[in-house]
């Protein structure tokens, strides 16, 4: 079992004034990439990543002592995906077009590509806002 964070891009008609909105659509775009339960974990044809999630709050990143630039209208940690320089990329993104990339790095291994895909995701989605996830694997 393994913990990271994920980045998931919002689409841009999610309400992110709307703590329910900004909630359903990280749902919605997480929900495909969840283990499964029972003797197969992970049916054909499906990638499961995460057993559990949650959403940080900004409560959550004072306390852990991160900055960021977040949205004030709301609880969840919101923020303009194209602002995220290369300290801020974390281990997995997911995109408003419902697709998962992630990190090669293990504890064993380092993956020097990255930064610069993890940006270049990022940099794709202009005007987008994204939710930081805490994933459990």
């Amino acid at each position: 079992m393994s913990k990271f964070f994920a980045i998931v891009v919002l689409p841009p008609t999610v309400d992110i004034r709307s703590a329910d909105a900004v909630e359903q659509a990280v749902d919605r775009l997480m929900r495909p990439f969840e283990i499964w339960d029972g003797d197969d974990p992970t049916p054909p044809g499906h990638n499961g990543c995460w057993d559990y999630y949650w959403c940080c709050s900004k409560a959550w990143l004072v306390e852990d002592d991160r900055a960021s630039d977040v949205y004030d209208g709301q609880e969840d940690l919101v923020f303009p995906v194209d602002r995220i320089t290369e300290d801020g990329v974390v281990h997995a993104l997911v995109t408003p077009d419902g697709k998962w990339h992630e990190s090669n790095a293990t504890y064993m291994k380092e993956d020097p590509d990255w930064d610069q895909k993890a940006l270049a995701l990022l940099r794709a989605h202009p005007a987008h806002f994204g939710v930081l996830a805490y994933c459990h694997s």
